[in-house]
């Protein structure tokens, strides 16, 4: 379901709107030294996913664990809008329904791992392009 979100969101933004902040950075990041892309699909989500995921849900109460998980997405997209424009809600929408989907793959598992290889599969496939086109 995270995925299909995606997709309609990306068919929305008809390459109208330049990258979110968060995406230049990464794109510069992995430009100046391509050993970055490991730090980008590996180790990236191991942190955040225990930051975004381990830190902030709590499992205490059905009520706790409904707000934990509002609040996990709701941090997730602002952390990575960082630097962007406010005009840009489609980013927003992105990061959130992402950060939506990984909270549920924690949330449903109880475990940290189903999140972290979800988010390090995402970052792989939203960095192919630069990987392909590497030298």
């Amino acid at each position: 379901l995270m995925i299909l979100g995606l997709a309609i969101i990306y068919s929305f933004n008809s390459h109208n709107l330049a990258p979110s902040a968060n995406q230049q950075a990464v794109t510069q990041l992995i430009q100046k030294n391509s050993l970055m892309i490991i730090e980008v699909i590996c180790v990236a989500p191991v942190f955040e996913e225990n930051i975004f995921r381990r830190c902030l849900i709590s499992f205490n109460t059905k009520t706790q664990l409904i707000v934990s998980t509002i609040i996990s997405c709701f941090v997730f997209a602002l952390a990575h809008l960082w630097g962007s424009p406010i005009s840009q809600p489609l980013y927003f929408l992105e990061y959130s329904l992402l950060g939506l989907g990984l909270a549920s793959s924690y949330v449903f598992t109880r475990n940290i791992k189903y999140s972290i290889m979800l988010h390090m599969t995402y970052n792989f496939i939203a960095c192919l392009p630069m990987i392909l086109m590497m030298n």
